[in-house]
């Protein structure tokens, strides 16, 4: 009976003291918004463990910070909706992890015209974790940083990327890509030098084309073509866009 109500005092103990420890530690993420507009997704659309919640942006942004699973978040403020990247009190594709061990497989967002609440959403995905613990004479800061991700969102369709003037970028090309239209874009979300894409298809090839400030950079990109740096006019400062129908995308980031 002794050793049992020992046990019992020790337990509750400890119980106690974790708690204590816990209400010391203060968890802050770094969030950075991925794409454009609609919900969190990969090369394959979205396809991971989630929960949904009836809260706007700030609250969904806490919830997320606090859940230790949690590495991204998707809201809404004009519907009040959001969905918490985690395993944590999972709703759906509750088997599916990937994104949980690996945040850099979110390459940009998506719109589902059958589900036009999500139309007005924005993605957000964890790039910075901070963990403080406090105790009565010292403070611990470990900090965990992953690669810096800037993602290009869809600024034109129907020529590559022109500035104000018509004119064209200093480019790192690729004629003969063999890999997919998110292999092109993903390479320069995480090349600092890179600021945005030109992606064009034909009967007979692919083309990717890198937007950089200097050209002798080019070395540092790979392709399964051929690789060329041609001298270009464009003002790298400027805001690229195109118009018209022909099968060229331009991408631009904010790296600039």
């Amino acid at each position: 009976m002794l050793r049992h109500l020992l046990c019992l005092s020790f337990l509750s103990l400890w119980a106690a003291s974790y708690k204590i420890w816990k209400l010391a530690q203060s968890t802050t993420k770094t969030f950075q918004q991925v794409g454009s507009d609609g919900y969190c997704a990969s090369a394959s659309n979205e396809s991971t463990a989630r929960r949904f919640q009836q809260v706007g942006c700030a609250e969904a942004q806490a919830d997320c910070t606090v859940d230790e699973h949690c590495i991204a978040f998707a809201c809404t403020d004009t519907y009040n909706l959001s969905v918490l990247y985690t395993s944590t009190g999972c709703t759906d594709d509750c088997e599916q992890s990937a994104w949980l061990q690996d945040p850099s497989l979110i390459t940009g967002s998506y719109v589902d015209s059958s589900q036009p609440y999500w139309n007005s959403a924005t993605c957000h995905v964890m790039v910075e974790v901070t963990t403080s613990t406090t105790t009565s004479s010292t403070t611990t800061t470990s900090s965990t940083t992953s690669a810096e991700v800037y993602a290009l969102t869809l600024v034109g369709i129907g020529s590559s990327c022109k500035d104000s003037n018509g004119l064209d970028p200093k480019i790192c090309k690729y004629e003969g890509w063999t890999g997919s239209e998110t292999d092109c874009t993903s390479q320069c979300e995480t090349q600092s030098s890179c600021y945005g894409v030109s992606w064009g298809t034909s009967t007979n090839n692919n083309y990717c084309q890198y937007m950089v400030v200097d050209t002798s950079v080019c070395g540092d990109y790979y392709g399964t073509g051929t690789a060329s740096t041609p001298t270009r006019t464009g003002d790298a400062t400027d805001d690229y866009s195109v118009s018209g129908s022909s099968n060229w995308k331009c991408y631009q980031n904010n790296r600039r």
